[in-house]
Formats: structure tokens, C-alpha cells, sequence
């Protein structure tokens, strides 16, 4: 991390398969909007990570890996069907 210099964006990364699942761009967000989201990915698992410069980018991707997590950056796990 560079020092003194604050992040312009965060991704999260999935811990089991590194696929980037999400992605902020810190300048143009809320700070509660912010917070909110950075705890969901860290409530889930996902590693994260900050940017530093101003012409950053990342390919957003769905999760491909079957943990529980399943990629998902809301925090929520998908719907589980009943098996009948």
C-alpha cells in the first residue's frame, strides 16, 4: 500500500477460485454506501482489495467455484431448492 496515500477503489476477490466479484470505485460512492459494501464482501469471505490510481479497472465475473460464498457480493446465499 503506498504510504499516505488513500484508495480510489476496492475489488473483491473471491478467496477460493480469485475471481474478481466485485467491484467500487470509492470516490464516486457514499460513505455509507461504502461501508455497507466493503463489510458485505468481508462478511462473505472475499478478500479485498484496494486501488490506488485514478484510471483502474477490473472485469467483474461470477463466482466459479461452489463455496459458500458462491460469489455472491450481496452477502446473501442464492436460493437452495427443496429437494422433493
Amino acid at each position: 500500500m503506498p504510504k499516505g496515500q488513500k484508495p480510489t477503489g476496492f475489488i473483491a476477490r473471491c478467496p477460493w477460485c480469485g475471481v474478481i466479484t466485485g467491484a467500487m470505485d470509492y470516490t464516486r460512492t457514499g460513505r455509507k454506501e461504502a461501508g455497507t459494501m466493503l463489510g458485505q464482501w468481508l462478511i462473505t469471505g472475499h478478500v479485498v482489495e484496494p486501488r490506488f490510481n485514478g484510471t483502474w479497472s477490473a472485469e467483474v465475473q461470477a463466482c466459479q467455484c461452489s463455496e459458500p460464498s458462491n460469489g455472491d457480493v450481496t452477502g446473501l446465499a442464492p436460493a437452495q431448492e427443496d429437494d422433493k
